[in-house]
């Protein structure tokens, strides 16, 4: 009965995630029966990860655009690689490879390089639609 039920809320969320990602972008910001999954099933905490770490990703997002903006590129790096991990870890796979884009282009030693430049406006953005999205997956966001 419990698993009936937990495959019902999954479905109903991936239902909901389907329509905003249809109406706004074509890739999905996470995987979320992955990110359940790794939550041994347990919806709730699921719902806390995704929202604690949307609450860290903006503070770490503003840390990084001040690394980047002072030239400090071991600290832009070493950002994007907390970034990159956390999203890894709650399966949000788009932002955890463009979070990698920022950290080699960080430790490339260049730090206002257009690379960097551009990796970093890439991740700020695609910040922007995470934290637009995970509304959709969390009940009390």
């Amino acid at each position: 009965m419990l698993a009936h039920i937990l495959i019902s809320e999954i479905a109903m969320s991936a239902a909901r995630v389907k329509t905003y990602l249809t109406s706004h972008e074509s890739t999905p910001v996470l995987d979320l029966p992955q990110l359940v999954e790794r939550c041994m099933g347990d919806l709730a905490f699921a719902e806390r990860c995704l929202t604690k770490f949307r609450q860290q990703l903006n503070a770490d997002v503003e840390r990084l655009e001040e690394s980047v903006q002072a030239g400090d590129s071991f600290e832009a790096a070493r950002i994007a690689h907390l970034i990159k991990g956390a999203a890894a870890t709650v399966a949000a796979s788009p932002l955890a490879e463009t979070a990698s884009a920022v950290e080699n282009a960080a430790r490339q030693g260049y730090s206002r390089d257009a690379d960097l430049l551009t990796a970093t406006t890439n991740l700020v953005e695609e910040v922007r639609r995470f934290t637009n999205a995970v509304p959709t997956f969390t009940k009390n966001t």
